[in-house]
């Protein structure tokens, strides 16, 4: 009885200040849908079934189902803006094409997604290049355009405007006010950092493909809740005459107030940027302890010092890596250093990783169908001597933040002594 009283109550007061709130419409909105959310989340899982499918994790099967995961992202949010045109239609309006609507939705959309993504396949192709600058410029790029443009599909799909007087609209609607997209997704990116965390919590190295995929499929959920509040917000922007205009139903108002009253005030709450913002704190301090557990790690990969090669200010070694049961998935070269035991820094910086003797640059990570024996090579700044490193006796390599295998001084030495062996006969 109270939960009614309070749902009258809130339509009531909507009534009264001429704009209901847009996450009890989305509320509403999801709660009329509550029997679809299910085969939409099965839906955006098909990218986890390609990627259990690949069985692999390098950097082209990743860009592979990032692309597919776009597509399918694109496609669930035309699908659910345009349903609820559909539900909110006048009787004698006259109908767009769904397809018609979409397609004027994807390349907006299509856009936006490849300037967030095109970052995490250059960071992965290139880590720690000197294209990074690059790759973040463009991620900062993406993120502006994304949410200058945010409601965009909601724009094109309830209005059925062209391109051009949508954006512009949409644009508009972001700039007058100003925390609008950030808000409708406070909720939806801090429960998918809850899911993500909790699913990470078996595997956090990434190794395993299945616990891999399953946290990446939760991402269907910040696309299914943030699409829905972004329409509650939409719709409670629209004036009337836009209203009108776009053929929906009479009674505007009224329309929403119903909506949001079916939603309910506690389901409502959930979707608000408060209780999102609590979320995020369960979820980071999940996310920082998956975080601990993985750096604390060693590699599943066997890793073997076939050979050290010491010059002033410079030390090379070359690996062999070897990883039959996860083929080289969650292992990162690039995280490989020099310290003492004890965890001082011998060497000032790790400069390239590479699969050849005389190669520049980062691999980020290593491809293989069989997980078989593969060699790495890497090179490490210091600011000694060779003589100086000759003379150091407690080196380790170190894979993140533990040691891995000891440097023994036969093996600086060794090489070292060659080299003056050599200049002698010359």
């Amino acid at each position: 009885m109270s939960e009614v009283a309070r749902d009258e109550s809130g339509k009531s007061q909507s009534l009264k200040t001429g704009r209901p709130d847009p996450y009890g419409i989305a509320a509403g909105m999801l709660w009329n849908d509550r029997a679809l959310l299910i085969p939409l989340a099965l839906f955006l899982a098909i990218s986890m079934a390609l990627d259990l499918a690949l069985k692999s994790y390098d950097a082209s099967s990743w860009t592979l189902v990032a692309i597919v995961d776009r597509f399918l992202q694109i496609a669930v949010v035309a699908f659910i803006a345009l349903r609820w045109r559909r539900r909110l239609q006048a009787q004698n309006a006259n109908s767009l094409s769904g397809i018609r609507l979409a397609a004027r939705i994807a390349p907006v959309s299509i856009a936006s997604s490849f300037l967030l993504i095109a970052p995490f396949i250059g960071f992965a192709l290139n880590p720690g290049g000197i294209t990074n600058f690059l790759f973040v410029v463009l991620g900062t790029l993406g993120i502006v355009w994304s949410l200058r443009v945010y409601f965009y599909f909601a724009v094109v799909a309830f209005m059925g405007s062209l391109a051009k007087p949508s954006l512009a609209r949409a644009v508009a609607m972001a700039k007058a006010d100003g925390t609008a997209a950030l808000r409708t997704l406070v909720a939806p990116c801090a429960l998918t950092m809850l899911l993500t965390a909790l699913f990470t919590l078996p595997s956090p190295s990434g190794r395993s493909l299945l616990w891999m995929s399953i946290a990446s499929a939760a991402e269907s959920v910040f696309w299914i809740l943030s699409t829905y509040t972004a329409i509650g917000y939409a719709l409670t922007a629209f004036g009337d005459s836009e209203w009108r205009a776009a053929g929906l139903t009479p009674y505007r108002l009224e329309r929403l107030s119903t909506l949001q009253a079916q939603g309910g005030a506690r389901l409502a709450r959930y979707l608000t940027p408060r209780f999102g913002l609590g979320l995020s704190l369960l979820a980071l301090t999940l996310m920082i302890a998956n975080l601990g557990r993985q750096f604390s790690e060693p590699p599943a990969a066997r890793v073997e010092i076939k050979r050290v090669e010491i010059s002033d200010y410079l030390i090379k070694l070359e690996l062999e890596v070897e990883d039959r049961q996860y083929l080289f998935r969650g292992f990162h070269p690039v995280g490989f250093s020099v310290k003492t035991q004890t965890g001082f820094a011998a060497v000032n910086s790790l400069t390239s990783v590479s699969l050849t003797a005389d190669g520049t640059g980062f691999v980020g990570s290593l491809t293989s169908k069989d997980g078989s024996p593969q060699t790495i090579f890497l090179t490490f700044s210091s600011g000694k001597t060779a003589a100086a490193l000759k003379g150091l006796d407690n080196l380790w390599l170190w894979y993140q933040a533990r040691p891995l295998l000891a440097i023994s001084p036969e093996m600086l030495r060794g090489k070292a002594e060659s080299d003056q062996v050599d200049e002698r006969e010359v």
